[in-house]
């Protein structure tokens, strides 16, 4: 899913374990996502550009799902073992879990079962169908902003970012050429993406509902 779907997911995490801090929150739910764009960048990942589309044809070693499970285990073992607390640990670790799972439902069959080239490969492919996509990422946002009970502003704000993904899930003629000619566009955007959409939930969940308190 965008980044804004995987940011509002730590809204969720920080409302179940209210201990976990924000920050450690959001980075966990995009760790997947950061290695994506440094693997794509010195190539050892690939995105496949036809006419009208774009196709990660080629991320086994960041989004498989035995690669996933691998790095929320370290990060498990190191909170629970080396940082002694084991609240935290589970969070964290589902956190990193969730982005591979939200992106077996919004990719094309490319999330692979291990970092192998070789792997099975499954994916529901939500994003073959854009305004049903965006409906449901609009959602799911908001759903996690309900659990979170946060302030107006975060409601606007995951909604704004949603909209802004429209270009990405609707591209215009042309653009799927240009980003082929400049392949470091792609990833450049998306860790773009994951920074402000990080900030925008981090500034916002600070703000409580009305005529409550709360402290991110």
């Amino acid at each position: 899913m965008y980044a804004i779907s995987h940011a509002a997911t730590a809204l969720a995490l920080k409302r179940r374990f209210p201990t976990a801090l924000l920050w450690p929150l959001l980075i966990s739910v995009q760790a997947i996502e950061l290695l994506w764009v440094v693997f794509v960048y010195v190539g050892v990942e690939r995105v496949d550009y036809a006419r009208h589309t774009v196709h990660l044809g080629f991320l086994p070693y960041s989004h498989s799902i035995g690669s996933t499970a691998l790095l929320a285990l370290l990060v498990w073992a190191y909170v629970r073992y080396g940082r002694r607390n084991p609240t935290v640990a589970l969070a964290l670790a589902i956190g990193v879990l969730s982005h591979v799972m939200l992106d077996i439902i919004h990719h094309e069959p490319d999330i692979a079962l291990f970092p192998i080239a070789s792997s099975p490969r499954i994916g529901f492919g939500l994003a073959t169908k854009p305004v049903v996509d965006l409906a449901v990422e609009v959602l799911y946002g908001l759903t996690c902003w309900f659990l979170f009970r946060g302030s107006r502003a975060l409601f606007g704000m995951i909604v704004a970012f949603n909209l802004m993904d429209i270009p990405l899930m609707f591209p215009q003629p042309g653009s799927i050429a240009l980003l082929a000619r400049h392949p470091a566009i792609l990833p450049t955007v998306i860790l773009g993406q994951i920074v402000l959409t990080w900030t925008g939930v981090w500034y916002f969940a600070r703000l409580p509902m009305v005529g409550t308190t709360r402290g991110a």
